[in-house]
């Protein structure tokens, strides 16, 4: 039985030192976030861990944070044929808390910056085969895995070259997933979360995720759809919510040939008077805090209005407490998430029903609409302020759809530009674009774009921060 027990301990041991490792990783960077909690282990349990519990037992022992958060997976890389083409495939197979095999990185790392979640890495294997049983390939990536830095970047790309042919497309592919997993964890997530999770814990962030998981949804449909070169909606970090009024950036590129913009914007679910309130409350920040003070400015500034059926719930205080309880359930309940099997990522909006965030979507496709149609910029001769429509479609020769949206059905009614008066008379003013969306004739709420001029002395906006 003793011996049943120490062959027991050695191979989780083992285990251990691969996975803490890379909890370790996490914790250095996100420690002022991560507050330990220690759990003992009694020693009747250790005979009866599967690598799941295992797993569980070392997140808790790092934090409750990260056992509610974590989502734990395997770097799988692996050759494969493809019509007559043979094939270098690498995959995430996620074995804890998403029963998922994942393709895209890109997207499940949005996924994760959306809802707080945090990526880890457990095993690599190559041609099925674990990478800690060949000397040469852990040593390699368990070097990559603990440094970030862009020197030693460059050094791991000449290292490749010292592996076997047969591994290196494998490890070149995996070196980038694990580049990128470094930077959400080192440079994203801290900004985006700040030490204590403020910007999760309110309403208006469940209104913000759900339309952020609502724009990841048909991004590449509205790429494909629309003829739109790069279009992305990205969370935005904690101290620009805080400071610089903007909840998530739009990332736009209409053609090839076009420049990146890359434009700060404010959502909310706010109507009526209050709708108004928040317009003022921006206008006075671009102003007093941006065009007065001579500071940089953005080209432009968008404001997101969505009365959905949503808003009107969020009003009745018991729906509220539900909505906000389901969603802290799903985000904090491992298990929850886990059983259930998507072919594409688990979003929390697939729990709700589509009538409820419908007009979030027109929203989303009529601001791409509008600036695939408009140039937002500043400018206050008569033409300007004379050309948005006042009651229009905005494509009405698109028959087709975009997740069950007629986009030749989105309609603006009683569009305006107007200047917005700026007190300081040496100062230049604001120029207001604002569009009352429709979608077969109900009321979508409105998308305002605000154009601030452009200092000679500010650099150039593009879509480095």
């Amino acid at each position: 039985m003793q011996n049943l027990l120490n062959e027991r301990n050695v191979r989780e041991n083992e285990k251990k030192k691969f996975l803490k490792g890379r909890i370790f990783y996490v914790r250095e960077h996100l420690k002022s976030a991560l507050k330990q909690k220690k759990k003992s282990k009694p020693l009747e349990k250790i005979l009866l861990w599967t690598e799941r519990d295992l797993i569980q037992e070392l997140l808790q022992e790092k934090s409750d944070i990260l056992a509610k958060k974590a989502i734990v997976w395997d770097i799988k890389s692996f050759k494969t044929r493809i019509g007559w083409k043979e094939e270098q495939i690498t995959q995430l197979h996620c074995k804890y808390w998403l029963n998922m095999v994942v393709d895209n990185l890109n997207s499940f790392i949005d996924f994760c910056a959306i809802h707080g979640f945090i990526p880890l890495i457990d095993k690599i294997e190559i041609e099925w085969k674990d990478v800690s049983e060949v000397k040469d390939l852990y040593t390699f990536f368990s070097f990559a895995l603990f440094n970030n830095d862009p020197i030693v970047t460059n050094i791991l790309a000449n290292e490749i070259k010292k592996l076997e042919e047969s591994t290196q497309d494998a490890s070149k592919q995996i070196l980038d997933y694990i580049e990128k997993f470094s930077s959400y964890i080192v440079s994203t997530y801290p900004y985006l979360y700040w030490s204590l999770w403020q910007k999760e814990n309110s309403t208006w962030s469940l209104s913000e995720n759900i339309f952020e998981e609502v724009a990841l949804r048909i991004e590449n449909q509205l790429r494909d759809k629309l003829w739109i070169e790069s279009s992305y909606i990205k969370p935005a970090w904690y101290d620009e919510d805080i400071l610089k009024k903007t909840d998530m950036n739009f990332i736009f590129k209409r053609t090839p040939n076009h420049p990146y913009l890359f434009i700060p914007t404010q959502f909310t679910i706010a109507a009526g008077d209050s709708e108004l309130r928040k317009e003022e409350n921006i206008e006075d920040y671009l102003i007093w805090a941006l065009i007065n003070k001579d500071s940089e400015c953005p080209s432009n500034f968008i404001v997101l209005s969505v009365n959905w059926e949503f808003k009107t719930k969020i009003e009745d205080i018991k729906w509220e407490k539900k909505m906000t309880r389901d969603y802290t359930e799903w985000k904090e309940n491992p298990q929850k998430r886990e059983n259930w099997i998507w072919k594409q990522f688990p979003l929390y909006i697939n729990t709700l029903d589509t009538k409820i965030i419908q007009p979030a979507e027109v929203i989303d496709v009529a601001l791409h609409l509008l600036y695939k149609k408009y140039d937002f910029k500043y400018k206050d001769n008569e033409t300007y302020l004379k050309m948005m429509p006042k009651d229009r479609f905005l494509d009405a020769r698109a028959h087709w759809e975009i997740n069950g949206i007629q986009i030749d059905k989105i309609e603006v009614k009683w569009g305006e530009t107007v200047p917005v008066k700026n007190r300081n008379t040496r100062r230049p003013w604001l120029i207001k674009h604002k569009f009352p969306i429709y979608y077969e004739w109900e009321f979508m709420w409105t998308i305002v774009v605000y154009a601030l001029k452009q200092q000679h002395h500010q650099r150039k906006q593009g879509v480095n921060k």
